[in-house]
């Protein structure tokens, strides 16, 4: 899920006038894209929080179908054993759960 809330109420970026109040939105609203440019706007505070999903099946963003809710593909990519296994999970998805998911269980994985 990501929770987004304005410094000034209204204020509009990616498309979303964002209210004051915080805003919680399905992992798969915003693209990588769009998530990279929300969480660099001083004027937005963005959260992105794990192992809640706004989405029930399997329909992300423009219309795109994966196999499987955001919440599930985050679930298999902590689980995986190698960078590998997380990179074919997340192959191609643009919802910010999964990627976010993914960058986390990357660095876990990744050789000190």
């Amino acid at each position: 899920m990501i929770r987004i809330s304005a410094v000034q109420d209204g204020f509009r970026r990616c498309g979303v006038a964002h209210p004051a109040g915080a805003t919680d939105y399905p992992d798969d609203r915003f693209t990588r894209k769009e998530l990279e440019i929300l969480q660099a706007e001083p004027m937005l505070m963005v959260q992105v929080i794990e192992g809640e999903s706004g989405l029930g099946g399997g329909q992300g963003g423009g219309g795109k179908t994966y196999p499987m809710n955001a919440k599930d593909t985050a679930e298999k990519i902590k689980a995986a054993g190698s960078i590998e296994e997380v990179d074919e999970l997340a192959k191609d998805d643009e919802r910010a759960g999964v990627i976010a998911a993914a960058e986390k269980r990357r660095k876990e994985l990744a050789p000190e």
